[in-house]
């Protein structure tokens, strides 16, 4: 099983590390860190992250799991974490977040007219990618 992180400038360290830890032990788990480059990324704590592969050079995965974070604001606004994301979501059979990585699905498309949900102050706001909470 294909299981990719997507990685971002001021991702939530825990919001990634949290998922990495219990998905990578799953039997078969092969684990994708996903990036627009290579270079290490900065999270939101004084740890720095490494990807393991660029975003157009990610193969097939079969869950996509997002993070949340300060960054989702800016990381919403590249058009490369968007695109990765549609493309991604159309062979995937899992498609999941954590915290305000619901935003980043979102603004791909990925949420529209699905349940969702957020960190408990923003669920207000999910209505604004398409969802509804």
């Amino acid at each position: 099983m294909k299981i990719g992180f997507l990685l971002f400038e001021n991702v939530t360290q825990l919001d990634f590390t949290g998922p990495l830890q219990v998905l990578s032990n799953l039997p078969g788990a092969e684990i994708h860190i996903a990036s627009q480059t290579m270079n290490p990324v900065e999270s939101d704590s004084a740890l720095w992250l490494m990807p393991s592969v660029k975003l157009d050079e990610c193969p097939q995965l079969d869950v996509i799991c997002v993070p949340g974070g300060p960054g989702v604001a800016d990381a919403i606004e590249v058009p490369d974490h968007i695109g990765f994301l549609q493309w991604q979501a159309k062979g995937a059979t899992y498609i999941t977040s954590v915290c305000t990585g619901a935003f980043l699905l979102g603004a791909a498309g990925l949420l529209t007219g699905k349940r969702a949900t957020t960190h408990w102050a923003y669920t207000g706001l999910l209505d604004q990618v398409g969802a509804r909470y």
